[in-house]
Order: C-alpha cells, then sequence, then structure tokens
C-alpha cells in the first residue's frame, strides 16, 4: 500500500480538505483527454504532490479483481504456452525455446511462416503433378513416390546441416538424387530407393506429432477469454482496471498465432530417430555412388537424355564429393528454435522450379522419366543449400507486422487511457516491443556479416577502384601493415584483459572461507582457463548468440512476466505509474476523479482503434495458418485414402479462392519492382526466380508421342513462326510477369541450361575475369567465385556446373574450334553478347511452333526480339 494514505481513495480525501496543499502541488498544466468541466484545484494534483501527499508504494488491486485477472489471463497463457511444440527429454533445449519464443517472438515467427511458406510449396507442386480433373492414382504409383519425396524434404527442412557440407553445391546433387532418384541401384540393399523413400516417409508420417485438437482448444479459449475482455471493457466504458486488463490481452496476442503456427511447422515425437533415419537414407544413396559399377549403372541409365554428357559430370563431382559428408544432418531446428536456420528444401525447390516445374505447370509429372531426369540432375547453384531469398522478407515483414500491431494495440489503448501520457505500462509495451525488434534487426546483421563472403560481391565500380589501388605496392604494404598490427593489438589487448578478469576472480574467492583452498582455486582456474580457451574456438555467429542474443532474450521474458505480473496484482498503481510521468510533453500529474474510473468521450474511439488494430491482425494471420494447414494436410497424412480425399477439397477451395489469390500476387509484383530498384540503386541486380503459380489449367502442350523429348523452356522461348519462311519471326513465351522480367537485355540469362537438345549450360563471365576461356571443360571443378548472388554476373540461377560449350545434336564440340556462325537448320549457334559488362552466349535456336496461352509476340507489354539482342535466322544468314 501507499506508505502515508494507504490508498489512493484516503489521498484524495487528504488533498481536497487541506488548501494548502492545493495551492502547493495543484496542476495547471494541460490535461489531454480530460474535458475542462472536470479540472479542479481539488481533484488535480502534481507527481511531486502525490508523492508527498500519498507517499511511495503501491496501492495493490484487491484479491476479487487479481483473481478476475488470474482466470481470465494468466490461466489461458500457461495452457497456450504448454501446448508449445516442446521436445521430449530435452530440459536445457526446452527452456532455451521457451526464452526463443516469448523474448523474441517476432524472429521466430520470421522462421516458422518461412518454414510453412517451403512445405506449402513442396503441397504445391505435389498438386500441380496431375491434371485437375484426373482421378488421384494408387499408391504404388510414380506421382505417390513423388508425394513421398516432397514430404521427406518438409522433414529435412527441419534439421541442420553440417556447415561445411552445406555450402557446396554437390550436397544439394546427394540430396537430389535421394529424394527423386529411381534408377540408382542400391549397395548391399534388396530393396529399390524408392522402395526405401516410401519405407521412410512412412516412420515419418508415423512419428509426426499429433495433439492438433489441444492446440485448437487452447486458441479458442484464449479467444474466448479475449472476447470476455472486450465485452467487459466496453459494457463498463470508462474503468481503467477493465481497460488495462484488454490491453494485457492485446499485448499477448501474438503468442497463439506462434503456437497456431506448430500445427503447419509441426515437430516429430522423436526427432533424434527421425534424424538417424534421413541420415541412414542419404548414407546409403551416397555409398551406393562411391561404388564404381553402380555409378557407372546409373549413369548408363540415363544415357537416352540430350543432357546426359553434363548429368555424367555431374554425378561423377557429386560421388567425389560426398566422401565427406557423412552424418549430414545435425540436429533439430524447426519451428525457429535455432537461430539462423535456413533448411536445405527452399534451395532445391527453386531450382527444380527454375528448371522444369514452373514451365510445365500443371501436370509437369506426365512424362515422368524427363521430368524425374531434371528433378534430379538439373541446373543448381553455386552457393550450396545456405542462401538468402529476397522473397524471404515477406515473412519477415508479416512477423513484424503481426507482433508490432498487437503490442500498438495495446500501447494505444493504455496511452490514451487517463492520465494521457507515457507511463508505466505503456512504456513497458515499448520496451518490450523495441527489444524484440531489435533482436530481429541484429540477427539479420549477423547473419549478413557472418555469411558465405563469396556470395556477395561489392559493385563494378568498387571493384575497378580497389584493383586500381592495389596496383601500387605502397598500398599493399599498407594494407598488410595495418591488419598484422590490429590483429597484434586485439591478441595483446585479450590477453591482458583475460588475465585482470582471472586474477581478480580468484582474488575475490580467495577471501572466502573453505577448505582446500588453494587446490579448489587452482582447479576452478583451469576450469575457467580451458573455458576461455573453447570460446576463443567458437564463430561469429556463436560468440554472439552467447554475449548477446542469449541473454537479451531471457532479459525480454522476465521483462514480459514482470508487465503481467504488475498489470495483474497492481504494482503499478503508484504515484509515478498513475502520473504518466515518462512522458516529456504529458502527463505528471494525476486527476483523482478519472484515476479509476474516466467519463472522458473520447476513450471510446481510442479503446476501440487499438482493440481493433490488435484483433484484427491476430485474426488475418490464425485464418492464414489454418488455411495452410488445410491446404498442405494432404502431404503430411499417414492415411493414404484420406489423403487422396484432402486432396480433392484442396483444389475445390483453391479454384474458389484463385482470384483473390492471383490480387495477392499482383501486389507482390509491386514489391518484386521496388526490391529490383534498390538493388539497382545500388549497383546490384535481382534475379526474381521463375516459381509454380497454382492453376486448374494445363498451360503446357505436351508431344504426345511415347518418346517425346521436352525441353523446358527458360524465360524466354525463341519459336519460329513457320519452318519456310526466310526472315522467321520469334514469340516471347508469356512467363508470369512477376517470376520473370522481359523489359531489359538482362533478361539474357533466365536461359535454362537444359533449354535445347544438347546444350550445355553457360558460363557468366564478370568484366574482370577476361582471363578465363570461354569454353570450360564439363567436369571443371567447383569454383566458389561464381555465386548464386554475384551482382557482376547478373544472372539468375544457373546451372549446377558452369560449363560453357557449343553444341551441334548429338555431337559435343569439347575443345574444337566454333563452328560457323551460320548455323544450320536443327543446330544451335552460340551468339556472343554483352549485358553490363558481361560477356555470355546467346543461343538462337530453331523449334517447331506450337500454340501456347499468351504467345502472340505482340502481347501488351511484352519486348520485341531485338530488345533482348536476338536475331532471327533468316537475319543472321544475311
Amino acid at each position: 500500500m501507499l506508505s502515508k494514505a494507504g490508498t489512493f481513495d484516503n489521498c484524495m480525501a487528504i488533498y481536497g480538505n487541506d488548501t494548502t496543499l492545493q495551492a502547493k502541488y495543484y496542476w495547471s498544466g494541460p490535461t489531454p483527454g480530460i474535458p475542462a468541466s472536470n479540472t479542479s484545484h481539488f481533484t488535480h494534483i502534481t507527481r511531486e504532490g502525490c508523492l508527498a501527499v500519498c507517499g511511495d508504494g503501491s496501492d495493490y488491486y484487491p484479491w476479487a479483481i487479481s483473481s478476475a485477472t488470474i482466470t481470465t489471463w494468466l490461466l489461458p497463457l500457461i495452457g497456450m504456452l504448454l501446448q508449445a511444440p516442446f521436445e521430449s527429454n530435452a530440459f536445457r533445449r526446452t527452456v532455451l525455446a521457451i526464452a526463443r519464443w516469448v523474448g523474441n517472438p517476432i524472429a521466430s515467427i520470421s522462421y516458422i511462416l518461412w518454414n510453412i511458406r517451403v512445405s506449402g510449396k513442396c503441397a504445391l507442386i505435389v498438386d500441380m503433378a496431375l491434371p485437375y480433373e484426373d482421378t488421384i492414382p494408387s499408391k504404388n504409383s510414380d506421382w505417390a513416390s513423388m508425394r513421398d519425396s516432397f514430404y521427406i524434404l518438409v522433414a529435412m527442412n527441419q534439421y541442420t546441416m553440417k556447415p561445411k557440407a552445406a555450402l557446396q553445391k554437390e550436397a544439394e546433387g546427394l540430396l537430389r538424387i535421394v529424394l527423386f532418384g529411381k534408377d540408382l541401384r542400391l549397395l548391399k540393399k534388396e530393396r529399390t530407393l524408392r522402395e526405401m523413400r516410401r519405407k521412410v516417409a512412412q516412420h515419418l508420417r508415423a512419428g509426426r506429432k499429433r495433439g492438433i485438437v489441444p492446440v485448437y482448444i487452447s486458441t479458442l479459449w484464449f479467444i474466448f477469454a479475449l472476447a470476455l475482455s472486450i465485452q467487459s471493457a466496453f459494457g463498463h466504458i470508462g474503468e481503467n482496471s477493465t481497460a488495462h486488463d484488454l490491453a494485457l490481452g492485446l499485448l499477448l496476442s501474438w503468442l497463439p498465432v506462434l503456437i497456431l503456427c506448430s500445427i503447419v511447422d509441426r515437430n516429430p515425437v522423436a526427432s533424434e530417430d527421425c534424424r538417424r533415419r534421413l541420415n541412414k537414407l542419404v548414407d546409403v544413396v551416397r555409398r551406393s555412388l562411391h561404388d564404381d559399377r553402380i555409378r557407372t549403372e546409373f549413369i548408363e541409365s540415363f544415357q537416352n537424355q540430350p543432357e546426359a554428357k553434363l548429368m555424367e559430370c555431374r554425378v561423377t563431382n557429386i560421388s567425389l564429393q560426398s566422401r565427406y559428408m557423412d552424418e549430414f544432418f545435425v540436429s533439430f531446428a524447426g519451428q525457429g528454435r535455432v537461430r539462423w536456420h535456413y533448411g536445405c528444401a527452399h534451395p532445391i525447390i527453386s531450382d527444380i522450379e527454375n528448371a522444369y516445374v514452373a514451365d510445365h505447370g500443371r501436370n509437369w509429372l506426365y512424362n515422368e522419366r524427363e521430368a524425374r531426369t531434371h528433378l534430379v540432375l538439373g541446373p543448381a547453384g553455386d552457393d550450396g543449400l545456405l542462401w538468402f531469398d529476397p522473397r524471404e522478407l515477406w515473412q519477415i515483414t508479416s512477423a513484424i507486422a503481426i507482433v508490432l500491431s498487437t503490442i500498438g494495440g495495446a500501447f494505444v489503448l493504455s496511452y490514451y487511457t487517463p492520465t494521457v501520457g507515457l507511463g508505466c505500462r505503456s512504456g513497458g509495451y515499448m520496451i518490450f516491443g523495441v527489444i524484440s525488434f531489435s533482436l530481429l534487426v541484429f540477427e539479420m546483421l549477423v547473419w549478413w556479416l557472418s555469411s558465405n563472403p563469396t556470395s556477395v560481391q561489392p559493385p563494378n565500380w568498387v571493384r575497378r577502384q580497389t584493383m586500381h589501388l592495389q596496383r601500387y605496392p605502397i598500398v599493399i604494404q599498407f594494407e598488410e601493415g595495418i591488419c598484422r598490427g590490429l590483429k597484434i593489438a586485439y591478441f595483446g589487448v585479450r590477453t591482458v584483459v583475460e588475465d585482470l578478469f582471472v586474477k581478480g576472480l580468484f582474488t575475490c574467492l580467495s577471501l572466502l572461507p573453505f577448505t582446500e583452498k588453494q587446490q579448489k582455486l587452482q582447479s576452478a582456474e583451469h576450469i575457467v582457463r580451458t573455458c576461455l580457451d573453447a570460446f576463443h574456438d567458437f564463430t561469429f555467429q556463436q560468440k554472439t548468440e552467447l554475449l548477446l542474443f542469449r541473454p537479451l532474450e531471457i532479459l525480454n521474458v522476465i521483462w514480459l512476466i514482470y508487465i503481467v505480473l504488475a498489470q495483474t496484482f497492481g504494482y503499478y498503481r503508484t504515484c509515478d505509474c498513475v502520473t504518466s510521468s515518462w512522458g516529456v510533453h504529458s502527463g505528471g500529474y494525476l486527476d483523482f476523479t478519472q484515476s479509476d474510473v474516466t467519463n472522458s468521450p473520447w476513450v471510446v474511439y481510442y479503446w476501440t482503434s487499438g482493440t481493433v488494430l490488435s484483433v484484427s491482425v491476430m485474426g488475418l494471420a490464425m485464418i492464414y495458418v489454418v488455411t495452410e494447414w488445410c491446404l498442405q494436410s494432404h502431404i503430411s497424412t499417414e492415411n493414404y485414402e484420406s489423403a487422396r480425399r484432402g486432396l480433392r477439397r484442396t483444389r475445390r477451395f483453391r479454384r474458389l479462392t484463385l482470384r483473390i489469390r492471383n490480387t495477392i500476387h499482383y501486389i507482390m509484383a509491386v514489391f518484386v519492382a521496388v526490391l529490383d530498384w534498390i538493388y539497382d540503386l545500388f549497383g546490384m541486380q535481382y534475379r526474381p526466380l521463375k516459381s509454380l503459380r497454382w492453376t486448374p489449367d494445363i498451360t503446357f502442350l505436351y508431344d504426345m508421342t511415347p518418346e517425346a523429348n521436352h525441353h523446358p523452356s527458360g524465360s524466354v522461348d525463341i519459336t519460329p513462326s513457320s519452318s519456310n519462311t526466310p526472315n522467321q519471326l520469334f514469340e516471347i513465351q508469356d512467363h508470369d510477369a512477376f517470376h520473370s522480367r522481359a523489359s531489359t537485355p538482362r533478361f539474357h540469362n533466365h536461359f535454362s541450361p537444359l533449354t535445347t537438345s544438347g546444350q550445355f549450360p553457360l558460363l557468366p563471365r564478370d568484366s574482370d575475369a577476361s582471363s578465363r576461356p570461354l569454353i570450360a571443360q564439363p567436369c571443371a571443378p567447383h569454383s566458389p567465385g561464381h555465386s548464386r548472388a554475384s551482382s557482376d554476373a547478373g544472372r539468375s540461377r544457373t546451372s549446377l556446373y558452369s560449363d560453357t560449350i557449343a553444341y551441334d545434336f548429338g555431337s559435343p564440340l569439347i575443345g574444337s574450334p566454333p563452328r560457323s556462325p551460320h548455323g544450320s537448320a536443327g543446330s544451335v549457334t552460340m551468339e556472343r553478347s554483352t549485358s553490363e559488362g558481361s560477356e555470355y552466349l546467346s543461343p538462337i535456336t530453331r523449334r517447331t511452333t506450337y500454340p501456347r496461352q499468351g504467345s502472340d509476340a505482340a502481347s501488351q507489354g511484352r519486348p520485341s526480339t531485338m530488345d533482348l539482342g536476338i536475331r532471327g535466322l533468316g537475319e543472321e544468314r544475311r
């Protein structure tokens, strides 16, 4: 209670009956949110007067109000938190997971939303593998096998990988063989790879954690409590206690969204058992590829494919590099519990979309052998399985909106409840939001600073100036001297600081009385020195996690617990808090008639706006999560008949909501345009990757012959309109405007390396690589310098092995001089072109024309062939 008056009611009586106190402590400043008719010398008192008359301490709530808050909010929150996706028999990891989810909610929700998007794309690809109206085949079909493959990929996405292995592009090639390979014979195994995948998928589905109904019940309990709080606050408009209880619920409205996300990004019952099964599957394939006979048989299985030579090189390199990829998956990292976990699924999905799936659209599994060939050995990027996709900014932005909107609603409600101003409640909400947002910013910054340095290259002008300065020996000597001096100074200062810390610590410990002091102190010093040496071996990410992120997350959790308890029991009912003294231009006074119940006519508008802001964002987030759970359940359902029935319902729902999702895609296209402008502003280039979009219609015309050789086009298909016309016109295939741009010459970079029969992928050349040969060997080793995000190369995701070769159908000209530029019919001619300082070989192809939706070259918004730097065959002959 208050140290002098006991309660604010007693304090009001003392102040109202003493004119001397009124003359000394009367508040004559502005009183926002309080009608002028309520101002009186008897009720308005300054903060200093409140402390002098009422005293220090708190005017705690009576038990009736506190118990109501406990039953309304504390119990639902505890019940909600108990439904979080904890790991069994892992107390330490459970505590750290709670600290991360509650103390760093924005980053946690960002990772979870990204995982939901990845698993949703897997479910979409499985859906699009069949025609819309066709009957879903049996569980022994190729489609069912593909469904198992993508579910295993979803499970793999929840585990961390060996860092050195994940940075190699051969790691992606190995996983694609594991997931989509069919003809690889397994070493010392009677089962085929397809049968082994089916068994692993069955175990993963059976081991998927259940308990969806308790999560829904806990969520509904929270929503019911929130509805009661809203009814109580607006039913007794003006009562400050009910308003602040409502603000407490709005503050934590992001928590049910985070817990509800776990029904989609679901963790297994036994994560270690699932990890062992996944590693066993990878190891079986890896050891099989090491066997020369099995590898030769596997290579011979695709010799009839037009890209056989290139695929043979890829398999050979994968076999060599995979010798050091044992125990590929390290630990469980689902539901955002591990910082900087990206997963292996998105790079694989992006590559198979870019290589084959996005171009073929609905019924992409029609030619199963060709589809598997591209999925297994199609092009891949050079950055391995760890690279940042700017599309992830959508999930980060959504997480920021979810958390800050709910906190913002609580802030508005408490800030504008008299006394209007920044006080303990609104200031506490603001501190929690600022720490949460700062943790996200620091986490992204550390991720960027500690990422692979070859994945981000400076702009051309920076590189040119650096190379110009490095021609002078004095500059190089200066750089080396500075670096050496800084390193020596750093190690010297670190050693001195550590010695002082250890000596000071054990000097203090030596003052304590205990037996065998000298022996115990020496043992403790040895332990401390060992810990310091181990800390020196930590990576930059591990050091920041230990020294920065975990302490801040634990501090934020403690602060949130303090906010909840202070609101529950009335710790905030002090003179400093009720006078809203945190603000500079508002607050600093108390109106005794408004402290418990206010008659301000404006509070209803502020309370309504804050409530609508928090509840609407929370509701939209919950609708999205539940919708994704319904759309993705067919890939994870253990019962196959239930999965078939769920897929049919999913398709009907997608068709009904097709216009809504198309509108969202158009909005995203604006975001992509803005992002591209930002990249260009800093001298970089953003390459929107091709992405599969749901449609009930088949948009790719397949050759109905049994041995059809489809060649998925890149972002540009060059097709002669007539085989007999001398000056042939070319048609630019209409791809999604969001996923490909055909407005600049940089569009050359979107050619798929598997577009033309026998064509080898093109090696991007930057302006500083004039010494690198244009024709590279097909099995050239991986060079980390060619990265997925290279700004100078100006390319999107290209081939797994960036080799260049002139190719005439069936006849690779490796090491041979180039043919005449006037290619004959049925051949591919490579024409040297220049785009922003980079040299490329652009193919000029002749293909048979087939009708395709949106293939009219005169369609609005499409560039001409001359804009793209492409000439027709007839013009080339002239």
